[in-house]
């Protein structure tokens, strides 16, 4: 099975975003909706994400031998997932001693 993660890719489908209200039953969560929006609208046009080059590194990626389970796609996204992760396992290995010494003791 692969997951595909795709960035912000040009397809017009931010376009859909202009006027449209913010339908949220709860209030707080208003703010980060609209500024979600806009920025979505602001970058519609301007997605480095190329759909043609996409749907061609989905396709190859089906077509291996050994297909990943996950593939993401853009720049953008490569760098945040990246970003993420290195950040899981800094913390991973911060916890290292910790980890270890719930185990029992070496015989």
């Amino acid at each position: 099975m692969l997951a595909v993660e795709p960035g912000a890719f040009r397809t017009r489908a931010y376009a859909g975003f202009a006027g449209q209200s913010i339908d949220e039953r709860v209030p707080d969560y208003w703010p980060m909706l609209a500024a979600v929006r806009d920025g979505m609208i602001a970058e519609d046009g301007e997605q480095p994400g190329d759909p043609e080059r996409g749907v061609r590194a989905v396709i190859a990626a089906i077509d291996q031998d050994d297909p990943p389970q996950r593939l993401v796609l853009g720049s953008a996204g490569y760098d945040r997932v990246l970003h993420r992760l290195e950040a899981v396992l800094a913390e991973l290995r911060g916890q290292e001693a910790v980890a270890r010494a719930a185990d029992f003791p070496a015989a």
